[in-house]
């Protein structure tokens, strides 16, 4: 590796040419995080809103890409590749209502609602203030947001960077990434040999052009594991 100033394994160079511009804007029960390349020879942008009410916390995703250059090398980086003259829109809604406590009748680790026995449903209704956060190390711009229900019970942080960065549990994402961090702690269980499901619900609400698209969004929605098994 020929200029790695900041020692996060990846060629300042690199990082240059994948830095982007972030822009967050904040509202009552409303953050939106809007994400664009500054690459000469292709335009993207990446948007994230997030909204959080008594009907649970849905996280909506907007990916569009347009390039007039089919020569993007990528150096085994994690840089999107598309065709001359080509574009993609994606757009896609995810949304956290409620944890249930359930019986595993059947045993097979995940929770069926024909088949399973339903103890309790905890409501993702009521929050804490949410905290934004913004670093600024060796230039290197990092947004954390932490949202969690008024208890603590749920709760839900978002890392957004602006180029490569090393965040706390020394994982490193890319300018084109995001990490979400699920965590469900001090949960009042009625069944000592109960389980727990977070119930999601999966949107896909416009896909326009066939192209492949990784590695952008690729950790859009983090699989949870709960009692050892992954929701």
């Amino acid at each position: 590796m020929d200029d790695d100033d900041d020692n996060d394994g990846i060629d300042d160079e690199v990082e240059d040419w994948n830095k982007r511009n972030v822009k967050v804007t904040e509202s009552e029960s409303i953050f939106i995080i809007e994400s664009r390349a500054n690459y000469v020879d292709r335009k993207d942008k990446v948007k994230f809103e997030v909204e959080y009410n008594d009907e649970g916390v849905g996280i909506k995703v907007k990916f569009s890409s347009e390039s007039a250059d089919d020569d993007n090398s990528s150096n085994g980086e994690d840089i999107i590749k598309i065709s001359a003259e080509s574009g993609v829109e994606l757009q896609f809604k995810v949304k956290f209502r409620n944890i249930i406590e359930y019986l595993d009748d059947n045993d097979n680790g995940i929770y069926d609602k024909n088949a399973d026995t339903l103890v309790q449903e905890y409501e993702i209704n009521t929050y804490k203030p949410l905290v934004h956060t913004e670093t600024n190390e060796s230039g290197v711009i990092m947004h954390i947001f932490d949202l969690s229900t008024a208890d603590g019970v749920f709760s839900l942080k978002i890392y957004f960077t602006q180029e490569f960065a090393i965040i706390e549990d020394n994982t490193l994402i890319a300018p084109s990434q995001t990490k979400f961090d699920i965590k469900i702690e001090n949960f009042t269980y009625q069944e000592t040999t109960s389980k727990l499901a977070l119930y999601t619900k999966h949107i896909l609400m416009k896909l326009k052009s066939l192209f492949t698209i990784t590695p952008y969004l690729k950790e859009v929605t983090r699989r949870v594991n709960l009692n050892g098994k992954y929701f």
